[in-house]
């Protein structure tokens, strides 16, 4: 059948209908989306972009678990539009979160975190910190040591601001 088409398509035929797809794409594009998420824009709290690739994560791994839960008979398309909905609005409150625990001054030295990693039983040997084995244990969970450093440094800010939260009154 492409066989067919294509000894067709000669000629003037086929230059206006490649003008005409030409144009469409030099005008409008195409958008690459899944599901409501576009990967051609980002989404934007308060001035600061949260990656949408961290929402896409997100969702997939919140839908994995529920096409696991549903089985054969699959995730109804209402309830996946829930869970992308459930995304979005988790990664807009943990930005926000990220932003207030900043504005009120928390912050988490070096120290604290490579003290924090040291702490973490996957990572010793012996009791002992292992560079090794860090390095093997991020490799295998696919991070690099910036992106793992960076999610404990988000760790210790969070812990620090539950700290201030529950010492407070306001409890």
């Amino acid at each position: 059948m492409l066989q067919t088409i294509h000894d067709k398509l000669k000629g003037i035929f086929a230059i206006t209908i490649l003008a005409a797809l030409a144009v469409v794409f030099v005008f409008w594009g195409v958008d690459v989306s899944v599901g409501t998420f576009s990967q051609a824009r980002g989404i934007e709290v308060n001035g600061r972009e949260i990656a949408v690739e961290e929402v896409l994560n997100s969702y997939q791994q919140e839908l994995s678990r529920y096409q696991a839960a549903f089985g054969e008979a699959g995730v109804p398309e209402d309830m996946r539009k829930e869970l992308q909905r459930g995304a979005l609005d988790r990664a807009v409150q943990s930005e926000l979160l990220r932003q207030r625990t900043r504005k009120l001054g928390y912050g988490a030295s070096n120290a604290q975190v490579l003290e924090a990693i040291r702490q973490i039983p996957a990572f010793q040997v012996a009791g002992q910190f292992s560079a090794d084995a860090y390095h093997a244990a991020l490799r295998s969970a696919n991070l690099s040591p910036e992106q793992f450093e960076a999610e404990q440094r988000e760790l210790a800010l969070a812990r620090q601001r539950d700290r201030g939260v529950s010492g407070s009154a306001f409890v």
